[in-house]
């Protein structure tokens, strides 16, 4: 069977931001070079931390939205920070990297995006507003959100405390499970692709990114086909990293890559190269959890939901993003009737998310 691999691999980049990067310096596996693209180190939370300079600043897409800043980019496309005129609404507009615009299979990806995020209406997901094509060049318009990753979360305190991790992980489920239920997986769980935003509630969380995503449908589909390989190997499920058919249990998979980083601050599976953490994945056991800052029996119930989600069979994981969501919710009961903190964790966030700040004290700071 012939394999083909499209791998995506962040790299951390250097602080600071603005500065053009040095010829011969390492670029993010996830940011193809371009020539009308300059890299540059800028940090941003929603689309990832590692960008490019591009042309399109200052320019009107489709004489309706005036793009402000450049994001972030990813492996298909450039995010902006916009302004759509009719309603001077603050949005998001993502469009395919130039180099991209005339392959056939990006651009049906990117469409495929387009389309079946819009379908997804639920609190937990971004929204999706707009899609077309302008100057040759595909885009797409979504909500904008000013708030951090979970993977910048992680990056700054090193892991998340079990209790304050739980309304997180089950906001997650919920906004998968509304795109399983239109028959959409989203093939690329990890933490860069959900915000985490403050509230004096809590936190809201929102899942981003469907550049990867599977429809259950797809008639005639030769773009996301059996024997292709699409995702990030640190948290891509066995059966996704062999190229074999996947649905819903695929993404539980990587949203228990995504509950034990969290919580530890490490994946659970990692090998010295991107496809050697493939090999592993399909082969080699997670590392154990350990959660030393919890009582026996709490770390015991959480084990065994982590380790149920990463089970190697899908067959043996939870089913469904509702099974796994339940499962959250017991957990949740047993920690709350040990623990009662006593403020909010996005009541602590609210005075330390400053996104005019080139540096973000962590709301974990003391």
């Amino acid at each position: 069977m012939r394999l083909r691999v499209l791998i995506f691999m962040p790299v951390k980049s250097d602080s600071g931001s603005g500065q053009k990067i040095k010829e011969n310096a390492p670029v993010s596996p996830d940011v193809p070079t371009s020539p009308d693209i300059v890299q540059a180190p800028l940090e941003n939370s929603q689309f990832g931390w590692k960008a490019t300079v591009s042309q399109y600043v200052g320019q009107t897409v489709d004489k309706k939205y005036e793009l402000l800043e450049l994001c972030g980019t990813g492996g298909m496309g450039s995010v902006y920070k916009a302004t759509q005129l009719s309603t001077q609404r603050v949005v998001a507009v993502k469009m395919l990297l130039p180099h991209l615009a005339n392959e056939g299979p990006s651009l049906r990806r990117f469409q495929l995006e387009a389309k079946a995020a819009s379908r997804i209406d639920h609190p937990n997901s971004i929204t999706v507003y707009d899609f077309g094509v302008w100057q040759d060049q595909a885009y797409l318009v979504m909500e904008y959100v000013e708030g951090p990753s979970l993977s910048q979360l992680i990056r700054e305190k090193g892991k998340i405390p079990l209790i304050e991790s739980l309304p997180i992980f089950r906001q997650a489920c919920a906004g998968l499970g509304a795109a399983h239920r239109l028959g959409i997986y989203h093939r690329d769980v990890k933490p860069s692709n959900f915000m985490v935003i403050p509230t004096v509630d809590g936190v809201v969380t929102k899942v981003c990114d469907f550049g990867l995503v599977k429809l259950k449908v797809t008639e005639g589909d030769t773009i996301t086909g059996t024997g292709e390989v699409f995702g990030s190997p640190p948290y891509m499920s066995p059966e996704q990293c062999l190229g074999r058919t996947i649905d819903e249990r695929s993404d539980i998979y990587g949203l228990g890559c995504l509950i034990y980083e969290t919580l530890t601050g490490v994946v659970p599976i990692k090998g010295a190269n991107p496809l050697d953490t493939m090999r592993k994945q399909v082969s080699s056991p997670p590392l154990p959890l350990t959660l030393p800052d919890v009582d026996a029996a709490t770390a015991f119930q959480a084990k065994v939901l982590v380790e149920k989600s990463l089970s190697k069979e899908p067959a043996d994981r939870f089913q469904t993003m509702k099974q796994l969501g339940e499962a959250l919710d017991e957990l949740q009961a047993e920690v709350s009737q040990r623990q009662n903190p006593r403020e909010s964790w996005g009541q602590r966030m609210l005075p330390s998310w400053d996104p005019f700040q080139k540096r973000r004290r962590s709301p974990f700071e003391k």
